[in-house]
């Protein structure tokens, strides 16, 4: 009797230890089974939405869609790169002067909201009240307002570059682009009559240029 303990014993503990390692399987099945390679977890998944936002996203410094309504232009060749008096200023050229003139002409461009009809009533403020001649191009699909003043030009103050003072025999040569309500690009040439007469066909290639940015 005493040998049959040991042996009843022993069966036990082996009955007990198949009957444990039969059970493993089940208690694991509350644990998530690890993602295959590729499989987008709930974390990942937040990832690659981040991933394709940022590639979808406009690249840094390109305008959206409904503000590259900007305009480009061809310079003349014989019109020098000017310093701009005002940051209001995309761009300010020196023509050549002619044969008695002087002082310099200057076209500028200068981008800004109000209307058309405003400005030229500003522009003809700044020659006493002279009469502006308008008419109307339509290059590359643009349309552009076309002004012409003369007379005794009063400057457009020193904020805007001008220096204040009457210069009498002066002449205006202007293009206004409106590309949307309240967004006009205005292209202004100034100076002494005779300069100004001889950059006429400078002032015309330059309207031809004209177009929108692609």
């Amino acid at each position: 009797m005493a040998e049959e303990k040991p042996n009843r014993l022993k069966l036990a503990a082996l009955v007990l230890a198949i009957v444990g390692a039969a059970a493993l399987p089940f208690a694991c099945d509350d644990r998530q089974a690890e993602p295959s390679p590729g499989t987008a977890t709930p974390a990942n998944k937040t990832a690659a939405s981040t991933s394709a936002a940022v590639a979808e996203a406009p690249a840094p410094g390109r305008p959206p869609a409904a503000q590259t309504g900007a305009v480009r232009w061809k310079k003349p060749a014989a019109w020098q790169d000017g310093k701009s008096a005002s940051a209001m200023r995309l761009a300010t050229y020196i023509l050549p002067k002619a044969d008695g003139d002087t002082e310099a002409s200057e076209l500028s461009v200068v981008v800004a909201g109000g209307t058309a009809e405003t400005n030229i009533e500003r522009w003809e403020g700044q020659f006493g009240g002279s009469k502006a001649k308008t008419g109307q191009k339509n290059p590359n699909e643009v349309t552009v307002s076309l002004v012409e003043i003369q007379g005794e030009y009063a400057g457009g103050g020193p904020a805007m570059g001008g220096t204040g003072g009457k210069h009498a025999n002066w002449m205006l040569l202007g293009a206004i682009v409106s590309l949307n309500p309240g967004e006009h690009y205005f292209f202004k040439l100034v100076g002494p009559r005779a300069s100004l007469e001889a950059a006429r066909p400078d002032f015309d290639a330059l309207v031809a240029s004209i177009s929108k940015q692609p």
